[in-house]
């Protein structure tokens, strides 16, 4: 449903009228996002739901690349298009700056990306006009000099408030010189499976069980694109295979590489379910629950989330700067396995001692698993989020 604009306007206009009488009113808050992946609806809906603010949501109207699946129109209440122009990396949106002056919400959530050139206007007509700034961003993926560092920097300081998806990007901030009281890590959020032990009994945890079984079962879900390296993947199962290691793997996923990969797997005699694209929770949760280990050769974001969720350890590269925040819940014999970025070797025998675990017990890893649903789940991120929005309302002038 399209949001009344007229209506947000009268609200404003009825708060201003009654600025003498003690009544509390709902805040507005607009978030501003360049588009709306299909994996936001779930927390955008629950932020909708809050009834102590009203949030109303401003978004792209186009799919700059066929990597991101995004939200139907009529998939999130109380929202409104507005109009993407892209230049090479950088991006307009048309509208944005003539709606906030129009509505004069008490914050806005714009996406954290310098690339955004409406954002550096918003932001500043925002303080022009004492709206609370907040930018949703993933921050900081490595330590910064020179200008990068200060452009960064310069166009962070444009918010009150950043709102991160890991504890890392915080750190490294901190480091550079941002303020740390204003930054909040709200992690990221998909929406879960089924947590009851019905759902979570259904598989096992590897290694309990791995002995009667002679095939360690893998799950990769990646776009199919060369930088997502399959093919590395693909070369550990040889490998492995060669030390009589059997394998199979089950790869979601499309895209412009899938022929290569289909004739690469066929070359090294390696077994590859090709499944092609996925979106469906239960879909992709069925898939990994039918798997051991979740493997994710190159860049590590909401994959790696996927299948913690679903209770399968996920196998990831150890260069922090080369992931998503998300990888910070990968902990070696807790949750998954790390190894050495580029290295089919070290893929291998990651994948072993990921399927050989015996040293953990498998209630220490269940609590770990439980607390990673908690934290991405879409309603404890909307609670950081909506949080965050009303500390800033609060010390709004």
């Amino acid at each position: 449903m399209r949001a009344r604009w007229s209506d947000v306007r009268a609200e404003r206009t009825r708060r201003s009228d009654r600025r003498s009488e003690p009544l509390v009113t709902t805040p507005v808050v607009v978030v501003a996002p360049n588009l709306i992946p299909h994996y936001r609806v779930p927390v955008f809906r629950e932020l909708a739901a809050n009834p102590l603010c009203r949030y109303h949501f401003w978004a792209g109207d186009g799919e700059p690349s066929a990597s991101i699946k995004v939200a139907e129109a009529d998939q999130i209440p109380n929202r409104a298009a507005l109009r993407n122009y892209y230049l090479g990396p950088l991006l307009w949106q048309a509208g944005l700056l003539r709606m906030v002056a129009r509505v004069r919400p008490d914050a806005v959530i714009f996406t954290g990306d310098m690339h955004i050139l409406s954002v550096w206007l918003g932001a500043a007509l925002c303080r022009v006009l004492r709206i609370r700034v907040l930018f949703w961003t993933h921050g900081w993926r490595r330590d910064e000099h020179g200008v990068r560092r200060l452009a960064r920097l310069s166009f962070y300081r444009c918010a009150h408030r950043l709102l991160l998806y890991g504890t890392r990007a915080k750190a490294i901030g901190a480091r550079t010189g941002y303020p740390e009281d204003r930054m909040t890590v709200i992690y990221n959020s998909i929406e879960g499976p089924d947590p009851s032990p019905a759902r979570t009994a259904e598989r096992p945890m590897p290694g309990a069980g791995q002995t009667s079984r002679t095939t360690i079962r893998l799950i990769m879900c990646s776009r199919l694109i060369p930088i997502r390296r399959a093919d590395l993947l693909f070369e550990a199962m040889r490998l492995l295979g060669d030390r009589g290691v059997t394998t199979s793997l089950r790869l979601l996923g499309d895209g412009p590489d899938r022929p290569r990969l289909e004739r690469l797997a066929e070359d090294l005699r390696v077994d590859v379910l090709f499944v092609g694209a996925a979106y469906d929770r239960e879909v992709i949760t069925a898939h990994h629950r039918q798997s051991d280990i979740c493997v994710v050769p190159a860049w590590g974001g909401l994959a790696v989330i996927q299948g913690l969720l679903a209770r399968v350890p996920v196998v990831i590269h150890s260069n922090p700067a080369d992931h998503g925040p998300e990888a910070e819940e990968v902990v070696p014999g807790l949750t998954g396995e790390l190894f050495s970025q580029g290295d089919p070797r070290d893929l291998a025998a990651a994948i072993e001692r990921c399927a050989g675990w015996c040293e953990v017990d498998a209630p220490a890893r269940a609590k770990a698993f439980d607390d990673i649903a908690e934290r991405y789940s879409p309603s404890h991120q909307a609670r950081l989020i909506d949080e965050a929005c009303r500390t800033e309302i609060r010390h709004r002038p």
